[in-house]
């Protein structure tokens, strides 16, 4: 039998709501990042939808997990976001596990989905997005848009992460870029390209600052730019040009496809991108056609036995 922590009070009348918001507590006691609490946060917002407020964490069991899978079915949402909302669930189920509120053991299992290919900028695509605007007659609010798809393209830095980015973070001598908040806690740098050299030059060259303290890509205002307000510009600056792709999230996936085509180090992509290891980097490498390819005509055997034929027949 696992090992269960000694609690004071009746941890039988603990509800899910109750032990969410003790969650939180401890997740901020223990640094846990808050784009992670959220994500959890959110989880547990569906999960009470469906099972009511006041339900008591004692009633929780493998059952009550299967029919909320099968309620988000119904849905008619994908098999991956199915696995996202239970994911990101389990943390907290868990935890009253361990603190002794749920009595039931819980499994998540992960349910097998098709894996689809994502399809990436294309490099003409990428050409209408990276054309300059006109500085004299466009606002801050379009250079800066302009700005952050090179940032995005060239750095493969996940929203977040571009979000939180001091000017003083752009080290222009060093030709790197702090990324101070990131997914999993970790400070990492990134170089920065001459081409985002260049363009970094002249967007703070336009960009009224008083400290290095400030937001490298703030609001009108000067303040930290809102994940909605970031999604909704590069979308409005995608359509206004022609684009229908806008995802955020796609020109990480952009920057890490090319940079392998072009024949970029697997280990160093992990390191650039701020992977633990090489697991996501992997899907980026079978996503990558040009090795298989190479020398296809040579080994395919369609191609070798019509190439035997051709040589009889002669």
């Amino acid at each position: 039998m696992g090992k269960k922590e000694i609690v004071f009070g009746d941890s039988q009348k603990k509800t899910f709501k109750e032990l969410c918001e003790e969650y939180q507590r401890y997740g901020k006691i223990n640094n846990l990042s808050p784009i992670t609490l959220d994500t959890y946060s959110n989880a547990c917002l569906y999960f009470t939808r469906f099972i009511g407020e006041d339900i008591l964490c004692k009633s929780i069991t493998q059952t009550t997990i299967d029919d909320y899978k099968l309620h988000l079915f119904g849905t008619s949402i994908s098999a991956v976001t199915v696995n996202s909302y239970t994911h990101n669930l389990s943390p907290v189920i868990k935890f009253g596990i361990k603190r002794g509120y749920i009595n039931s053991p819980i499994e998540f299992k992960v349910i097998q989905s098709q894996e689809k290919i994502k399809d990436i900028y294309t490099t003409e695509e990428l050409r209408v997005l990276l054309k300059k605007p006109d500085i004299k007659r466009r606002g801050f609010a379009e250079i800066r848009n302009w700005t952050i798809i090179n940032f995005l393209l060239a750095t493969g830095a996940r929203a977040n992460e571009l979000r939180n980015v001091m000017v003083k973070d752009v080290d222009m001598d060093n030709d790197v870029i702090k990324l101070q908040v990131t997914k999993n806690n970790k400070a990492r740098f990134v170089p920065i390209s001459t081409t985002l050299k260049n363009v970094l030059v002249e967007y703070l060259s336009l960009r009224h600052y008083n400290s290095g303290d400030e937001y490298l890509f703030p609001n009108i205002y000067g303040e930290m730019l809102p994940r909605t307000t970031l999604q909704m510009s590069i979308t409005k600056y995608c359509k206004k040009r022609g684009i229908e792709k806008y995802s955020l999230h796609l020109f990480r996936h952009t920057f890490a496809t090319n940079y392998l085509r072009a024949g970029g180090n697997p280990l160093t992509l992990q390191r650039l991108l701020g992977h633990s290891s090489l697991k996501m980097v992997n899907k980026y490498i079978q996503m990558n056609t040009k090795d298989l390819q190479q020398d296809f005509d040579k080994y395919n055997p369609l191609d070798n036995v019509v190439r035997t034929r051709i040589q009889m027949d002669r």
